[in-house]
């Protein structure tokens, strides 16, 4: 308990609060939970056909990285 209190401690550290962790916490998990894989986007007909063009410029790009 006391490693778990010094942790929040240095981790809460200067003008920030534990609200303020609390809050970029719960949003990177709905970010991470609300993921979907890029082809399942593309599968959707509710993609925007710009979104849509927009992922599939992007995998062009990661599979040039990859390969150059």
């Amino acid at each position: 308990m006391v490693l778990l209190a010094a942790l929040l401690a240095a981790v809460c550290g200067g003008c920030a609060t534990v609200e303020f962790y609390a809050q970029a916490a719960y949003g990177q998990a709905s970010l991470l939970l609300s993921a979907r894989p890029v082809e399942q986007v593309l599968a959707d007909p509710a993609t925007p056909p710009g979104l849509a063009a927009q992922l599939r410029l992007a995998n062009a790009l990661l599979r040039f990285a990859e390969d150059e």
